[in-house]
């Protein structure tokens, strides 16, 4: 276990300090990623997901190495301990090598026990462990870059919108019908959802860095990132959960890695899974919950946004009015959008429960 706690940290370390251009190099450029190739994607080309994999199958040949060579020793003294008897040496010498060879025998023996004892299954689910989070990690980096795409959208909205505002409110100060503070606050306005739009970009710009370095490639490789998936409403209720407890909790690499524990440990440990379990299956309830909420706000939306619409083309609402209606109609399709991802967010996290890892949605 400590081996591999050793090469997942060597694996990390060389994620920051390799020149990306020599990574670039060494496999083709991926240029476009959508959600479903992601766990592929990482089996073949995530340097910790190989470090991890490397790590266990040389653990692996180096056990099988040393217990073929520990066999080997032991047949050698085993042939030499039944070899006849030299007539010629003296007893007390034969007795004195017969001692020394069953000395050397019983610590071989010893050896190939502790050999046969190494724990390759741990070594193993701890590599299983690692994959598993490094690609739930990139999943979430898909996702949230995702949702920052949608939010820097509606925001670039919102200041079109604002703009078209103060230049009209600029009109009605020239004419007294507003103050210069009316003015001055939208202005502020603007240059908030100005710096909310830079520092969102600057976010999706490192998040779409992460996924490069995880894809072990150049961080500024131009790479198109796909839509986040959607999980359909009967994929959610149909769920037995706790049916599907019953086999996540021996799949759970908290309870597999703790099997050697005290039973109070080890009870202990499942617990925090069983609650971690059902927790992740509330959070998606509560998800599909708000997109329900956030679906029929969009109805309204769209009711509305219809009414603006045809007032618009009759003239009964001027152009500022109708693009501030327009405006509140596409940041509720926002809404949805991001509610579906959330939804789906959730949906990833019970099913990485379901496979016996307990993940994060905020990491």
């Amino acid at each position: 276990m400590n081996k591999m706690k050793r090469v997942l940290s060597i694996g990390l370390t060389l994620l920051l300090v390799l020149p990306f251009n020599l990574m670039a190099d060494s496999k083709p450029l991926v240029t476009s990623i959508e959600f479903s190739e992601i766990d592929p994607l990482m089996e073949i080309r995530n340097l910790t997901v190989e470090m991890a994999e490397d790590g266990y199958e040389d653990a692996e040949d180096g056990v099988q190495n040393q217990l073929q060579a520990i066999n080997k020793a032991i047949a050698d003294l085993d042939a030499i301990g039944f070899a006849p008897a030299d007539p010629l040496a003296p007893l007390p010498y034969e007795s004195a090598i017969g001692a020394l060879l069953a000395t050397q025998r019983a610590s071989l023996v010893a050896q190939r026990k502790a050999l046969l004892d190494t724990d390759l299954e741990e070594a193993e689910l701890q590599m299983k462990m690692a994959i598993d989070s490094v690609t739930w990690g990139t999943e979430l980096l898909y996702i949230t870059y995702n949702n920052l795409a949608l939010q820097v959208e509606q925001l670039i909205a919102s200041k079109k919108l604002t703009e078209k505002q103060i230049a009209a409110l600029k009109v009605q100060e020239e004419l007294g019908m507003v103050t210069e503070l009316a003015v001055e606050k939208a202005e502020n306005e603007l240059s908030g959802l100005a710096d909310s739009i830079t520092q969102l970009e600057h976010s999706r710009d490192r998040i779409k860095q992460q996924i490069n370095i995880a894809l072990f490639q150049g961080f500024d490789t131009d790479i198109e990132i796909g839509d986040v998936p959607r999980v359909l409403a009967p994929q959610i209720t149909s769920i037995d959960v706790d049916s599907d407890y019953d086999d996540a909790w021996e799949e759970s690499y908290d309870v597999l890695l703790n099997e050697d524990e005290s039973a109070k440990e080890e009870d202990e440990i499942l617990r925090k899974f069983e609650k971690s379990f059902y927790n992740s299956y509330e959070t998606l309830m509560e998800k599909m919950a708000t997109l329900e909420i956030e679906e029929d706000k969009m109805k309204v939306a769209q009711k509305s946004y219809n009414i603006a619409e045809l007032k618009h083309t009759l003239g009964m609402i001027s152009d500022l009015q109708f693009e501030t209606e327009k405006n509140t109609y596409e940041s509720q399709k926002t809404a949805v959008k991001l509610a579906e991802d959330a939804q789906f967010q959730a949906y990833r996290v019970y099913e990485w429960a379901k496979e016996g890892l307990i993940v994060s949605a905020g990491s």
